[in-house]
Formats: C-alpha cells, sequence, structure tokens
C-alpha cells in the first residue's frame, strides 16, 4: 500500500518543550518532500503519552481514511508510549503508518517489534532510575533539597564555589544519572523520567531539557 498523500501527526508530552513539537514537525514535512508526498493536514497533540485517548490521533486517522493518505509520524513512540495493543489497534485501521525512524514500507510485524524494544527500553530506564533513588535514600542523600541562601549567597560571590558545589551535588547522585543518560533517547526523555520520579534539581524546580543538558555536561568534564 502506497499513498501520494500524507497527514503527520505530532505528539509533545504536556512538560516537552516547543522545540520538540518543531523538531517533529521538520522532520516529518522534509520526509515527505523527500518522498513526493503532499501533506494535507496536520494534527499535534500535547498529551502525556500513558493515555489512549487522544483525539488528534482519532483526527488524524480520520483524515488519512478521508484523503487516502497515509499517516505520517517521525518515531514510533509517538503512537506506542500507551503500549503495544494501542499500536495494534491502528494498524489494523488499514491505514498506512510511516514512522520515520522505522523507514516506508516497514512491516507492521517488524514495527510491532521495534515498538516492543522501545516500550521495553523504557521499562529499564525506570527501573534503573527507581533502583538508583533507593540507593541515594539508603545513603541517606536528600533528593533535591533546594539550595540554601548561603549557597545563593556563593552563587552571588563568584562561579568558583557555584561550580564546585554543583560538581559535589551531581558526583553524589553519578548512578542516578550516567545510566539514566545514557539510556534515554533524548535530553526531554530523561526530564520527564526524572521529574516524573519526583526527583527535583539542585534548586528544588522541575527538570528541562535544558538542565538535564547541565548535568550531562557536567558529567563529562568529570570524566564520566
Amino acid at each position: 500500500m502506497s499513498h501520494e498523500q500524507a497527514v503527520v501527526y505530532i505528539r509533545t508530552s504536556t512538560n516537552e518543550q516547543n522545540l520538540g513539537l518543531e523538531a517533529q514537525q521538520s522532520a516529518c514535512e522534509e520526509f515527505c518532500r523527500r518522498e513526493g508526498l503532499e501533506v494535507v493536514s496536520m494534527f499535534v497533540e500535547q498529551e502525556s503519552g500513558k493515555k489512549t485517548d487522544r483525539a488528534e490521533l482519532a483526527a488524524a486517522l480520520a483524515a488519512c481514511k478521508q484523503n487516502d493518505a497515509a499517516l505520517v509520524v517521525k518515531k514510533i513512540d509517538r503512537l506506542t508510549r500507551a503500549g503495544i495493543y494501542h499500536l495494534e489497534q491502528i494498524l489494523k485501521s488499514n491505514v498506512e503508518v510511516i514512522a520515520l525512524d522505522a523507514g516506508r514500507g516497514c512491516s507492521r510485524f517488524v514495527m510491532s517489534v521495534l515498538a516492543a524494544v522501545s516500550q521495553n527500553e523504557r521499562e529499564a530506564i525506570s527501573e534503573r532510575t527507581r533502583s538508583a533513588l533507593q540507593a541515594l535514600k539508603a545513603k541517606g542523600v536528600v533528593l533535591g533539597r533546594p539550595v540554601s541562601d548561603k549557597s545563593l549567597e556563593d552563587l552571588m560571590k563568584g562561579c568558583g564555589v557555584c561550580s564546585a558545589n554543583a560538581d559535589q551535588w551531581v558526583l553524589e547522585r553519578k548512578s542516578l544519572f550516567v545510566p539514566l543518560l545514557a539510556g534515554a533517547g533524548s535530553l526531554n526523555e530523561a526530564a520527564r523520567t526524572l521529574n516524573a520520579s519526583g526527583v527535583a534539581t539542585r534548586r528544588g524546580g522541575k527538570w528541562t531539557h535544558k538542565s538535564v543538558g547541565n548535568v550531562k555536561k557536567r558529567l563529562m568534564a568529570l570524566g564520566f
């Protein structure tokens, strides 16, 4: 089954930055141009991947049937974060699904295998994160403790003390950050995992792709 028209579906999580949306849109549009596919509709959904009730995805599938078009997504996990069963229901809708990370013409079987591998990796990351959290708590490490007024004064005085404190904070939690960053598919993915696990940033805030990237750079500078 091959089509000349495409419907693009983009999903970002509720705590993802607009950069995630723009990256998906750009990649899908470039793919369609390269493959000679005319984009007739684009649907954007900001929803947790764990929820199966996605109004925009349902509308995208309806648009595919109405226009005899293929459904194009950047990665298979844009469709499968709710589980393999959800993907099977989509594939049974007789809509051609094209995931850029799987390639055009990928069979339903291969796509299901890729989705299963992706889900297994997410579960493995969650388990490693839980284990690391338990180990840190057993050592008496306080997770997500905001910096004190004294530390804020140090920040005002200069970068030397700030950098040393930040290095120490990251080193105390390297058993959490190192495996998480090694297994996560992106900085946004790592940020979502940390936030969902109740781990706060050094200043007691929420994680973003930028703050996770800063930790990654610091770990690399420290030799990890």
